[in-house]
């Protein structure tokens, strides 16, 4: 069965506020592997990231690396992602509002196991590897052995003693324990706008980048309308900070966008907010609260010149101005 899609703003309802439960409390004694490797000592080996990767199943592109594990913990099957990474992996997770993706795991042998991302709101089972939202706190993820429960035909999968091998090898391995966990990755949404007949969209930020100097992330997501399909074939995107009490403000904006982003359901965007605009009345911003605000800008080429085809803008929202590192 194909995976079934959800409205952006019934999704939007029903995962709002959810607590995330995958980690076990107490402390667990771990296996000889994950003992060889204690957290401190997890320093995963970057140079053979080309050699282990997690991969989207449909489109092949690479989601992550071993590289960008932090530890993995084979015990539980919990593993660790640089929080740059585990943000693109959660662009990819939310990205099409699907309530199955197929990923698959890879080495240069070939496929190791394939799995699925599920939204926990999901009615339909899958009996294998299956990574769970609910089950999840990124930067940490859990691998279950299925959906809405292992103990399947393929709940061992995830136990493969390849993956063990190409893991150890790339000194990746090491004990995750509730008491040492780092800080969950919270983000804010804004409310879905734009035409209910045609496209909406909306706005993840991370507050956590937002610190001055360097580079602030926010995802902005796609719904578009099947009866009205985008015609533009230009796409912008500009954000608008405001500090200082209101006496600072910037804008950043990202032009040449590939209009083909709309369908695939999200744009990462990465953007440095700390110059000011023209017209501010300081030019230096300082730590504490602010402001961000986005535009989405279509348009369409006609000759040498665009023309405006639609603008939605999106309210701002709360977030706290860091200071430099």
């Amino acid at each position: 069965m194909g995976a079934l899609r959800v409205p952006a703003v019934i999704l939007c309802l029903l995962t709002s506020g959810c607590r995330y439960t995958g980690l076990e409390s107490g402390p667990r004694a771990p296996s000889a592997e994950t003992a060889a490797l204690p957290p401190s000592a997890a320093v995963p080996d970057k140079t053979r990231s080309h050699q282990l990767w997690w991969a989207d199943e449909e489109t092949g592109k690479a989601l992550f690396t071993v590289g960008d594990i932090v530890r993995f913990d084979w015990d539980r099957q919990v593993f660790e992602l640089t929080r740059d990474r585990a943000m693109d992996l959660l662009a990819w997770m939310t990205g099409p509002v699907l309530q199955h993706r197929g990923f698959v795991v890879r080495d240069r042998e070939g496929v190791i196991y394939r799995g699925h991302f599920v939204q926990a709101i999901s009615s339909m089972g899958y009996f294998g590897p299956s990574i769970i939202d609910m089950e999840s706190r990124p930067p940490l993820f859990t691998i279950s052995g299925g959906y809405p429960s292992g103990g399947g035909p393929r709940d061992r999968d995830r136990f493969s003693p390849r993956l063990l091998a190409a893991l150890k090898k790339a000194r990746a391995l090491g004990a995750i324990h509730e008491a040492r966990t780092p800080a969950p990755i919270d983000s804010i949404y804004t409310d879905l706008c734009g035409e209910r007949d045609g496209l909406l969209v909306r706005v993840q930020y991370f507050p956590e980048t937002f610190r001055i100097g360097g580079e602030a992330r926010a995802h902005v997501f796609f719904t578009p309308s099947a009866s009205a399909p985008t015609r533009a074939d230009q796409l912008e995107i500009s954000f608008s900070l405001v500090g200082n009490g209101g006496k600072f403000r910037s804008k950043v904006v990202l032009n040449n966008i590939p209009v083909a982003v709309i369908s695939e359901g999200v744009q990462i965007c990465k953007f440095r907010p700390w110059e000011a605009a023209p017209g501010s009345e300081e030019r230096s911003l300082k730590p504490g609260p602010g402001q961000i605000a986005a535009v989405v800008s279509l348009g369409k080429q006609e000759g040498d010149e665009g023309r405006p085809v639609r603008k939605i803008e999106i309210p701002a929202r709360e977030v706290t101005i860091l200071p430099p590192k």
